[in-house]
């Protein structure tokens, strides 16, 4: 009994996904053109297209504005495929404000400026790809 415990044990060990420097990366997000100081800035970070803009992988808010920009540091990602947006919540509210078509009118950024002219942004044109620790950089 004991041998077989302990080829099991070295067999699902030795199997399993590390976090290691390797599959781990860091992203660093800096959100440039921010015009207003007051407010919050959420960064966040999608890994699915089914959770693009509704449940973030991560999140980050942000309420201190410097020389008209703000970073954040991701820490940890997994190696793959990855969306970001940015919102300045400037009446911090907890919500994007819309008018009365719906359309935004509180800043907000996409990773690759995947924003649509109608409707809200596409998951395809934002997504990149998490090989290496990376920078990106979002313009309000």
């Amino acid at each position: 009994m004991k041998m077989f415990a302990l080829v099991f044990s070295l067999f699902f060990f030795q199997n399993q996904p590390e976090n290691t420097p390797d599959n781990v990366h860091n992203l660093t997000v800096t959100v440039k053109n921010v015009s207003k100081s007051e407010g919050i800035i959420s960064v966040s970070i999608y890994n699915t297209e089914d959770g693009f803009l509704k449940t973030a992988y991560k999140k980050q808010k942000v309420s201190a504005v410097a020389n008209q920009e703000v970073q954040v540091v991701f820490d940890d990602l997994p190696a793959g495929t990855y969306t970001v947006s940015a919102v300045h919540d400037v009446n911090s509210n907890g919500e994007l404000d819309t008018n009365f078509f719906g359309m935004p009118t509180e800043p907000y950024a996409i990773s690759k400026d995947g924003k649509n002219m109608y409707g809200p942004p596409s998951f395809d044109k934002a997504v990149f790809e998490i090989t290496q620790d990376q920078s990106l950089d979002l313009q309000f």
